[in-house]
């Protein structure tokens, strides 16, 4: 399995705020804003421009990244 999302540096608007981690980035939709992830990586392609503009703003690159599955850490004990 492969995971896409977009990810970067913390972006909050006051700069001493800003703590350096990376993270997972969001995006507004009617349910709020959510992580931007996806099995299917055309599923979060269609954010580049959002994101483009966003990193514009910020001045905070953000970057499409594939992850791969490696291990299953913990696992619960219900389910086939």
């Amino acid at each position: 399995m492969e995971l896409y999302a977009w990810v970067g540096e913390d972006d909050q608007i006051d700069r001493s705020k800003r703590t350096g981690e990376w993270g997972i980035k969001a995006g507004l939709c009617p349910a709020g804003y959510i992580p931007i992830v996806a099995v299917r990586r055309d599923k979060v392609e269609r954010f580049a421009d959002n994101f483009a503009k966003q990193a514009r703003g910020m001045g905070k690159k953000i970057r499409l990244v594939r992850f791969v599955y490696a291990e299953v850490i913990s696992e619960t004990e219900e389910g086939e």
